[in-house]
């Protein structure tokens, strides 16, 4: 898989530092299990040596939660793997072995539907949103930063187009309307505080749907 969109150094070091809030070290770690030029970037960062949770991670033991079980390092040359369902192993840890096609999506808006991801003790949302071919989010930012991994298809935005494998980090003076191909995109997007969207219908549909 070759991504073009990567993690900026900033999110990885934090990410290896655990200053990242879960849902968003989540996305990290699952971008990370199917990137290896950012485990080789997060290497050559790390001032003391490989450590970066997101390469393969066995599943939980009993009593672990889903982050403990993915906080796992990987040795140098050792490649990350992806679940069974072609998702990559903290996200497939998170869904209890289940693939997109067992989610049960909530239709948010016309073409959009979110299925919210719980981790515990969080702060933040996490989530998967599926966009419908040539569909579009309207357009917003965030208070602090947003990490968006494709899983499947692909969107394109102000800031470029990304594919599978592809995570968009940005921060918090970002303001993007992601609108998918034809062939539909679906995520896994995590952020510590909930979206700022610009129109004000808009801002009124967040209070009933949560979107």
């Amino acid at each position: 898989m070759r991504t073009e969109h990567h993690l900026r150094t900033s999110t990885l070091l934090d990410h290896a530092a655990g200053q990242l809030p879960a849902a968003l070290s989540l996305v990290a770690a699952s971008h990370l299990a199917w990137c290896r030029d950012c485990r080789k970037a997060a290497d050559a960062a790390a001032p003391e040596g490989p450590k970066v949770p997101g390469g393969p991670a066995p599943a939980p033991e009993p009593g672990q939660t889903v982050l403990q079980a993915m906080d796992r390092r990987p040795a140098a040359d050792e490649l990350a793997t992806v679940g069974d369902f072609g998702l990559p192993m903290p996200l497939a840890l998170c869904l209890d072995g289940c693939g997109l096609e067992d989610v049960a999506w909530r239709k948010v808006l016309p073409g959009v539907a979110v299925r919210e991801l719980k981790l515990p003790g969080t702060t933040g949302q996490l989530r998967l949103v599926r966009m419908a071919p040539s569909r579009a989010l309207p357009e917003h930012g965030h208070g602090s930063g947003e990490l968006t991994l494709v899983l499947r298809g692909a969107y394109s935005d102000g800031l470029g187009r990304f594919t599978i494998g592809d995570i968009a980090d940005l921060d918090g003076a970002a303001v993007h309307r992601p609108v998918a191909d034809d062939t539909g995109c679906i995520c896994l997007v995590a952020t510590a505080t909930p979206p700022r969207y610009r129109s004000w219908f808009t801002r009124l549909w967040q209070r009933v749907t949560g979107i």
